[in-house]
Order: structure tokens, then C-alpha cells, then sequence
């Protein structure tokens, strides 16, 4: 009889370990699931610009609204844009645009029709198979 409870008493305390494993299993997969989904979103909502020709210093929110303004034609409110990042210490660095929605970086693609329509000078021409050749 006294093997009998000391057997319940084992068991009941293998369940509840067994239930606070699972519990803290799955509380660490929700965080896990999370930060890939914020990674994600993050991804989602963001768009690299080329070509500013200007210090990442001189590269600010509304330099970067006027510029995708004038390509592009796609009007910007200040607070759409979240962060900018400069991934690069040089003139005309690319710049790493986030968006607080995917509509507006989804708008400024579907208009991006009208940079093929423009044409370059060609001196820019000349430039682009120049340094073209250079890198391959």
C-alpha cells in the first residue's frame, strides 16, 4: 500500500514536470515565431534606393521623399517612412528605406514602370557599360 503512493506521488510529479516542460517549450516557440514574423514584416516592409548621389550625412526622411517623389511620382507622408539605413560610409551609398505599411513600398513598385519609359543621356550610358565591363 505505502508502494502504491509513493508510485501516485511519483507519477502526479512527472505530469506536472511534464506539463511545466511543455508549457515553457511552447511559450518559447510563440517568441521564436514571433521574431521571425517581426524579421519578416520588417523585410516585407522595406525598399533600398540607389543612385541618391549624396553624403549619408545630406541623406535625410525628406531627401528621400522629394527623391522617389520626382522618379517616381508617388507622394510620401513623412510619418509612412519609419527608418533609414545607410549601408554604406560613401557617396551615393545604397539607402535601406523602411515603410510602416506594405501598401505604400507596394504603391512605389507598381510605379516604377515609369523609370524604364525615361531615357538616360548618353554619357550615363556610356558610364553604365563601362563600369559594366568592370565588374564582370
Amino acid at each position: 500500500m505505502v508502494e502504491a503512493l509513493e508510485l501516485k506521488d511519483l507519477f502526479d510529479e512527472i505530469i506536472k514536470t511534464r506539463t511545466e516542460l511543455k508549457n515553457s517549450i511552447s511559450s518559447g516557440e510563440e517568441e521564436i515565431i514571433l521574431k521571425n514574423f517581426l524579421e519578416k514584416n520588417a523585410k516585407k516592409n522595406s525598399l533600398i534606393v540607389l543612385g541618391l548621389n549624396k553624403k549619408p550625412t545630406e541623406v535625410t526622411v525628406n531627401s528621400v521623399r522629394e527623391s522617389i517623389l520626382t522618379l517616381v511620382e508617388v507622394n510620401i507622408a513623412e510619418e509612412q517612412i519609419t527608418d533609414l539605413y545607410h549601408l554604406g560610409k560613401t557617396v551615393n551609398c545604397p539607402v535601406k528605406v523602411e515603410f510602416g505599411s506594405y501598401l505604400k513600398k507596394k504603391e512605389i513598385l507598381s510605379k516604377c514602370s515609369i523609370l524604364k519609359k525615361q531615357t538616360l543621356p548618353s554619357h550615363t550610358i556610356q558610364l553604365f557599360n563601362r563600369e559594366k565591363i568592370l565588374v564582370f
